[in-house]
């Protein structure tokens, strides 16, 4: 990896060796269990690939490797100040990891990247605009139903998830306009 690192301009390297360049250079990071640093490579690599599909490809690899970063590791790295591309990138992993309990408000915070980031390559990794319009409008059930086993030898679990759900129902059923059956 430092004789990777030590590389400071790939100005006027012919196409294949900066192939070569971007596979060695991820993979090392990989082998040296350096995640964020194989994924900040792979976002670099993505500006010398010509091919749609295999773009494609690596930008599903980007969102899966930064959705196993932790929170505070994407925080990290985007105050190091990097492009605009890893910037975006790293701006829509957080919103993804901070949001994921909340569809809704999820929807709204991808719509607003969107518009800050309409030429980006992630956008090609996510929901339609109808969409995300759809989810950004908070739905209410109008029934629930909880399918649970509440005898044999599962039952006695199955009654603490039952009793544990009514408790919230009841609990969060007063804030709704109307409460579902």
């Amino acid at each position: 990896i430092n004789g990777l690192s030590t590389v400071t301009t790939l100005n006027g390297i012919p196409k294949p060796i900066l192939l070569a360049y971007y596979t060695t250079k991820t993979e090392a990071y990989l082998r040296n269990n350096n995640l964020a640093a194989s994924t900040m490579t792979l976002i670099n690599f993505n500006t010398i690939i010509n091919d749609s599909s295999k773009i494609q490809e690596n930008n599903n690899t980007i969102w899966h490797n930064l959705q196993t970063l932790k929170l505070s590791t994407l925080k990290l790295l985007l105050s190091r100040g990097n492009s605009s591309i890893i910037q975006g990138w790293l701006k829509l992993a957080i919103i993804a990891k901070q949001n994921a309990n909340n569809p809704s408000q999820l929807a709204i915070k991808i719509q607003r990247w969107q518009a800050i980031n309409p030429g980006h390559p992630a956008n090609n990794l996510l929901p339609s605009s109808d969409t995300l319009q759809a989810l950004s409008t908070p739905q209410t059930s109008k029934q629930i139903a909880l399918l649970l086993p509440l005898h044999g030898s599962f039952g006695k679990m199955g009654q603490a998830i039952q009793d544990g759900f009514m408790t919230a129902f009841y609990a969060n059923a007063k804030k709704l306009p109307v409460a579902p059956t």
